[in-house]
């Protein structure tokens, strides 16, 4: 009946209201490492993400080395990022996406993503 489609409805605006705030919590761990910019972003399906952009030639990093250092780092992240660059460019995209998370989990994926930024940045 109408309870259960406004429980329904309570549940979806709750999801999408931790969605939002876990990519909140990822872009401003972020948000001061040199040469990565960092925003939110709402996605196709209505997700919130956080969507990074750097330019591998400050930051040293592509998308097989992101993924590889965030493999066999600690902790290890296997995280669902899409990774683009754009053509005929040095500048790479990822979009770390939040609904695959637990909650708490977004700091520690933050943190690690922070590190391996910062890293490759004084390379």
């Amino acid at each position: 009946g109408k309870e259960e489609v406004i429980g329904l409805v309570a549940a979806l605006e709750r999801f999408v209201r931790q969605d939002h705030q876990a990519a909140e919590r990822i872009v401003g761990r972020l948000q001061d490492v040199p040469g990565l910019t960092c925003r939110i972003d709402e996605n196709t399906a209505g997700y919130f993400d956080a969507d990074l952009t750097w330019d591998e030639r400050q930051i040293r990093l592509t998308k097989d080395s992101l993924r590889a250092v965030l493999a066999k780092g600690t902790p290890r992240v296997e995280l669902e990022v899409i990774i683009t660059k754009d053509r005929e460019t040095t500048v790479w995209h990822a979009t770390a996406r939040t609904r695959v998370l637990r909650d708490g989990e977004e700091l520690l994926v933050a943190d690690r993503l922070r590190a391996v930024f910062l890293e490759a940045g004084r390379r």
